[in-house]
């Protein structure tokens, strides 16, 4: 019972941090999808891409 009482405190505190981590990361805006859509920003989109290689196959 007593080892069932540890576990169950460590989850609860790891789980407490956790939360507490992306709490404050959401607040400040540091989120790991900011890098992600920075550079998926400079990308062509999938329509773009579609029409190019429609072009393409055309042309030939």
């Amino acid at each position: 019972m007593r080892l069932y009482n540890q576990l169950l405190l460590g989850s609860l505190i790891f789980v407490s941090i956790v939360l507490v981590v992306l709490t404050i990361r959401t607040l400040t805006g540091k989120t790991g999808n900011s890098s992600h859509e920075e550079i998926s920003g400079n990308e062509p989109g999938l329509e773009e891409v579609e029409e190019d290689l429609g072009e393409d196959i055309e042309g030939e």
